[in-house]
């Protein structure tokens, strides 16, 4: 039988978009957790448990094989925008790949419960299915 989730070998990334800056997510937030559980591997500046903000100096810690993307509001959105069409971003490799997945914020990050977990369960599986 096909593993349907390779998990164990994929390194993803989870990246936030506010209005004027980005955060990766650590390992306490609630998409953090649902990886974790499961068994998704983080880049190693991923794996403590505070999210911390993008600098110049960090900027390719947002890099992993797959890269979860989120926006907080429209104004994230747009910020978002700005960066994800920048050559610094389009440089990094999962970008190059394209394996830079939007996902809905309110779901992976402001709620939880089994039917938050269920669907950023399936988020995960669709795009390991596609991306292994």
């Amino acid at each position: 039988t096909r593993l349907r989730m390779d998990a164990a070998h994929t390194q993803a990334s989870l990246v936030r978009f506010f209005s004027n800056s980005e955060m990766i997510a650590g390992t306490d937030t609630f998409a953090g957790q649902i990886l974790a559980m499961i068994g998704v591997q983080r880049p190693e500046s991923q794996r403590g448990p505070r999210s911390f903000t993008v600098t110049d100096e960090n900027f390719t810690d947002a890099d992993a094989d797959l890269i979860y993307v989120s926006y907080v509001g429209d104004a994230g959105r747009a910020h978002g925008k700005d960066v994800l069409l920048s050559d610094r971003w389009l440089d990094m490799g999962a970008p190059t790949w394209k394996r830079v997945l939007s996902v809905d914020d309110d779901v992976w990050y402001r709620s939880s419960g089994l039917a938050a977990a269920w669907l950023v369960l399936n988020d995960v599986k669709n795009s390991l299915d596609g991306n292994s």
